[in-house]
């Protein structure tokens, strides 16, 4: 029987027949909530926050990492970063207006010791704005080059949460 026919507990979905438009939707959809108010502030960049530990954004050819804020009371923070070895290290400070307000906690994935070990680090976001690599998935520091995907959102206000 074709996916689109297979019925579970007595439901049968519904096929998408124009895909486009379904997308379309869907990008409307969450736009609403997540649309941004500003542009990215790039770490690093002129009159933004530097990196600190030796971090630095992995390569031209991935995400630089950045922050802004969204319509819907929260910040993003995203992109791929590099070679801050050291645990429990500053990457960055965000500024005022980009803070939560409690301590925030997210998991990020990663690789260690030249790529050859996938990884999964936590970082922390304060409420002085400080955005710190916590620790690797196995509890001791990587040698060799290092990287993080940051993709990380967090509500200004303290309430709620992704």
């Amino acid at each position: 029987m074709p996916r689109n026919e297979m019925q579970f507990q007595g439901y049968t979905p519904h096929p998408v027949r124009d895909w486009e438009a379904w997308f379309q939707e869907a990008q409307r959809l969450a736009g609403a909530l997540g649309e941004p108010i500003e542009d990215w502030h790039f770490v690093g960049d002129t009159g933004e926050p530097a990196f600190q530990n030796s971090w630095t954004n992995l390569n031209s050819d991935n995400h630089r990492l950045g922050f802004r804020r969204n319509r819907d009371g929260t910040v993003w923070v995203y992109g791929t970063i590099a070679d801050g070895s050291a645990m429990d290290s500053l990457i960055f400070t965000l500024p005022e207006g980009y803070r939560p307000a409690s301590q925030f906690l997210a998991e990020t994935p990663g690789a260690r010791n030249n790529n050859v070990q996938q990884t999964y680090s936590r970082i922390d976001i304060t409420t002085s704005g400080t955005v710190t690599h916590r620790a690797w998935s196995s509890g001791t520091a990587p040698t060799g080059t290092n990287w993080l995907a940051i993709d990380i959102v967090f509500p200004l206000d303290g309430e709620g949460g992704p």
